[in-house]
C-alpha cells in the first residue's frame, strides 16, 4: 500500500477512520481506491440530529459545534445543517478551497472566498490581504502544506488569511477539528481547551529573547 505521506496536499481517511460516525452516515458505494489508497463514499443520512435531540451524534462532535458557535456570540442549539457541515467536512477524502467554501456558504450564507479585486475585510485592528487571486494562491499553499504543520499554525495562518468574507472562525476551527481527527485519531470537544494548550506548546518551544 502506498504511504500516505507521498501525498502532504491531502488529508486522507481510510473507510476504518469513519467508524464512529457510522451511526448516521451512510456508505453508499463500495471501498474504491484512489493513488494506491483505499476510501469509501459517504452520503448522509436525512435525519441528523437537531436541536434537544441529538439522536445518535456524537457528544464530543455536538459540544464542539455548540462551542464554535458560542465563540461568535450564536447562543443557541447547533442546527441540522451546521452538524452536517461539520461532519461532511471532517470526513472529507480532502480538505480543499471547494469543501471550504461548502462548509462556509451553509454555516453563513452569503459568505463568498475573497477571490476577487475589493473584497477587502479588516478584524479589528487586523488587516489580511486584500483580496483578490492572490488569496487563492495562499489559501491552496496552506491547504498543501497541512501534512508539515500543526493543527494550531494551519489554524492561526487561516485567521490571519480570513480567506473569506464571513465565517472564517467557525471555518478554520472546523479546519483545524479536521486535522486532530484525520492526522492524530483524536475528537476533541472544546477547541478552546485544547487551542489553550496548543497556544503555551508553540510559546515554550521559540527561542527565548535576548
Amino acid at each position: 500500500m502506498t504511504d500516505r505521506t507521498d501525498y502532504p496536499e491531502r488529508l486522507f481517511l481510510p473507510p476504518e477512520a469513519f467508524d464512529g460516525f457510522s451511526k448516521y452516515l451512510n456508505i453508499y458505494g463500495q471501498d474504491h481506491v484512489c493513488d494506491g489508497e483505499p476510501y469509501a463514499e459517504f452520503a448522509l443520512v436525512d435525519r441528523v440530529p437537531s436541536k434537544s435531540n441529538k439522536g445518535n451524534c456524537e457528544e464530543w462532535l455536538w459540544d464542539f459545534v455548540t462551542e464554535s458557535n458560542l465563540i461568535e456570540g450564536i447562543d443557541r442549539t447547533p442546527t441540522a445543517a451546521e452538524m452536517a457541515a461539520h461532519i461532511k467536512l471532517i470526513t472529507a477524502r480532502e480538505i480543499s478551497i471547494h469543501s471550504l467554501s461548502q462548509f462556509v456558504h451553509t454555516v453563513q450564507p452569503g459568505s463568498f472566498l475573497r477571490e476577487d479585486l475589493g473584497m477587502n475585510v479588516q478584524v479589528g485592528d487586523h488587516k489580511p490581504i486584500i483580496g483578490g487571486p492572490v488569496v487563492v494562491v495562499v489559501l491552496n499553499e496552506l491547504l498543501h502544506k497541512l501534512w508539515k504543520i500543526s493543527a494550531f499554525e494551519a489554524y492561526c495562518r487561516y485567521e490571519t488569511l480570513h480567506p473569506f468574507m464571513d465565517g472564517n472562525g467557525r471555518s478554520g476551527r472546523a479546519l483545524w477539528l479536521g486535522m486532530m481527527v484525520h492526522r492524530f485519531g483524536h475528537h476533541p470537544s472544546s477547541f478552546l481547551r485544547e487551542f489553550h494548550y496548543q497556544a503555551l506548546s508553540a510559546h515554550d518551544s521559540q527561542p527565548p529573547k535576548s
